[in-house]
């Protein structure tokens, strides 16, 4: 393995062990997801070629997190989202490490905090409807369309690609950064009043952030790089559902992560000063 994607993937331990000092502490209930699930059950920690962490937690869990990080989150950690980046246009939130770059490509134009992160997913309910999930569907679609024009994310230089831009963002184009925000919010939350079988990830609203409602009602712990950390008990179903035939390993060419442009760990190019912090957490760890 690359001795600076492990380096990478140490630091973002560190970011996820500070994540869950805060979470047991305030008894905040969330589970790992997505790669880092897949990492949990079939490595017992990072997929070789992983270089990032998710998490997820029901709504009222991530919402009460976000109330803990005002005074429990303290340098050199410091959390990313809509409020806090004008131009951060993504519904959930990552707890990035300061002094520390991990640069994604389409990213590099745009002014904004760069640092080591991970990412965490707040659930909401999905309605069980045809018509209510597809209108559900094609707004949070259109939310996150909308905010990565209004902050030029992918810019063209074709008049007719300009124009059709400029009219599809008109409904949110004159609202305020807040009320914005505060209207994405009041959409991807619709259903949280209501019982649904299924929930989804306030993400990309792809088949595979949809998940059993009950996914954070039955929990257990996995190892994940010599620490221990909760992991939904259908993990099976879950993983299932995203990879098909997850414990096989795909082939060389399919073994993708975010392509990072940049990786400036600060001062923890130090392997010495990475495994200082990850003793702070647990004094016996030895690193698999």
């Amino acid at each position: 393995m690359n001795n600076q994607l492990r380096k990478l993937q140490l630091v973002q331990l560190i970011i996820l062990l500070e994540v869950n000092r805060i979470c047991e502490k305030h008894s905040i209930r969330y589970i790992l997801t997505g790669g880092t699930l897949l990492g949990a059950v079939r490595h017992q920690g990072f997929i070789p070629w992983d270089d990032d962490i998710d998490i997820a937690m029901p709504r009222e869990e991530y919402e009460k997190f976000l109330s803990a990080c005002s005074t429990e989150l303290t340098h050199p950690f410091y959390l990313l989202n809509s409020q806090t980046e004008r131009n951060y246009v993504y519904p959930f939130l990552k707890i990035c490490l300061d002094d520390t770059i991990a640069l994604e490509g389409y990213l590099a134009r745009i002014p904004m905090h760069k640092g080591v992160w991970i990412d965490i997913f707040p659930y909401d309910n999905f309605p069980d409807g045809k018509i209510q999930a597809s209108v559900y569907l094609f707004l949070r679609k259109y939310f996150l369309s909308a905010m990565s024009v209004l902050r030029n994310y992918f810019p063209t230089t074709s008049p007719f690609r300009k124009l059709y831009r400029y009219c599809a963002t008109l409904p949110v184009r004159y609202l305020s950064d807040n009320r914005l925000v505060l209207i994405r919010e009041r959409v991807y939350s619709h259903y949280n009043t209501q019982q649904t079988k299924k929930k989804i990830a306030a993400a990309f609203s792809a088949k595979t952030d949809i998940m059993d409602a009950d996914i954070f009602d039955a929990v257990m712990s996995l190892p994940f790089e010599g620490f221990f950390f909760p992991v939904p008990v259908k993990y099976h179903n879950v993983l299932t559902n995203v990879y098909g035939d997850y414990l096989t390993l795909p082939p060389e060419d399919k073994r993708q992560n975010h392509g990072l442009l940049k990786i400036e760990l600060g001062e923890y190019e130090s392997m010495e000063e990475i495994e200082r912090v990850l003793a702070t957490y647990n004094p016996s760890i030895e690193l698999p």
